[in-house]
């Protein structure tokens, strides 16, 4: 187990705080603030399969700056302003982030579902060396609740430590993926040399966390 993706939808803006003052005593350092942005896009081609209809993009600023896309058993992992090899023709040649090729060029054939935005997260060095980063995530209908990545899980009890943190808060109700996810054997890894580059099978398996909280 490495890492686990915790949400929070029943919190309220203030269950962040509650949260980070019972860490306190495991507080071994405050690291740096974090964003996220999670997107969803439907299709618009009729005859796709149903399964294959969405697509997710997930951009992880405090993860390299990369963006995860996800469609099915493929999935890109980008740089900031990378378009995939397969797409380059429907670019402008111009410093363009993969959401806003969607948005314009593609808009014929992918229509955006939603859109969860967080700003200012805090992440925290517990006892353990357990990297705990917290955020209040929103939407265009307002508040969507409080989301937890837990990064360098060493065993279930390092995530049962946080889950009986929620339980003490009264929380009675919150979603956890912590199961392998998406790993390399899985997906077809399409990228510009096509192969899995160090690293990315981690991020494969965290996005896809991330898609089974918010979803």
């Amino acid at each position: 187990m490495s890492s686990a993706v915790i949400f929070v939808e029943s919190a309220t803006p203030g269950t962040l705080t509650e949260f980070k003052d019972l860490l306190a005593k495991q507080l071994l350092e405050v690291r740096e603030t974090w964003s996220l942005e999670f997107r969803t896009y439907r299709t618009l081609v009729k005859d796709f399969p149903s399964r294959e209809k969405l697509l997710y993009s997930l951009t992880f600023p405090h993860h390299d700056k990369k963006t995860v896309l996800i469609r099915n058993s493929l999935a890109w992992v980008l740089g900031t302003a990378e378009i995939p090899d397969n797409l380059q023709t429907c670019s402008t040649g111009l410093s363009e982030s993969i959401d806003q090729l969607l948005a314009s060029k593609l808009s014929n054939m992918w229509a955006q579902r939603q859109v969860i935005r967080g700003d200012a997260g805090q992440t925290l060095l517990i006892t353990g060396d357990v990297t705990v980063r917290i955020i209040n995530l929103f939407a265009a209908t307002g508040f969507k609740g409080l989301l937890i990545e837990l990064d360098n899980l060493q065993s279930a009890t390092s995530l049962a430590n946080i889950t009986d943190l929620l339980n003490e808060m009264k929380v009675k109700v919150f979603k956890v993926a912590s199961a392998p996810g998406l790993k390399s054997e899985d997906v077809e890894v399409v990228d510009s040399s096509s192969t899995m580059e160090s690293g990315n099978e981690a991020l494969f398996t965290l996005a896809k966390q991330y898609i089974e909280v918010l979803e």
